[in-house]
Parts: structure tokens; sequence; C-alpha cells
């Protein structure tokens, strides 16, 4: 019985995984369609604009956590996809 109860548990937790998996690309996805979507308008009001202090930690704050997003999208890609990278 308590392998059974073990079994479920684990197939509850595996369950559980894959939710939480699809949830970080949908979140993923989310982030990079706000950022194409409003890109021609960051391009014309951002990069095109003489550099200051201001711009610079908009890059920052627009960027480093998509390189977060896409890091952890791709550290949860199981083991098999990541090795055809290879």
């Amino acid at each position: 019985m308590a392998e059974a109860s073990l079994a479920i548990s684990m197939s509850e937790a595996a369950a559980s995984s894959w939710r939480l998996h699809l949830a970080w690309f949908a979140a993923t996805t989310v982030v990079v369609y706000d950022h194409l979507s409003t890109l021609d308008l960051e391009i014309e009001l951002v990069w095109k604009k003489k550099w200051t202090l201001i711009q610079i930690l908009f890059i920052i704050n627009r960027y480093v956590p998509d390189a977060a997003f896409l890091y952890g999208a791709v550290s949860r890609l199981p083991v098999a996809y990541r090795m055809d990278f290879c």
C-alpha cells in the first residue's frame, strides 16, 4: 500500500512540476510578446536619442529580467532538448 501511495505522490509531483514548466514558458512568452509589440516605439523613443542615465537604466531594467526569464526557460527544458545544441 505504501508503494502505491508513493507512486501516486510521485505522479502528482511530476504533474505539478510540468504545470510549473508550462507557467514559466507562458510568462516568458508574454514578456517576449510585450517587448516585440512595443519595439518600434522603443527604437524611436529610446535607442535613437542621445544617451542619458535614464535611458541606460531603462535598458537595464527592460532587458536584464528578459535574460533571466530566457535563462530560466532554457534551464527548465528537459536535458534531452538541451543536448541537441551541443
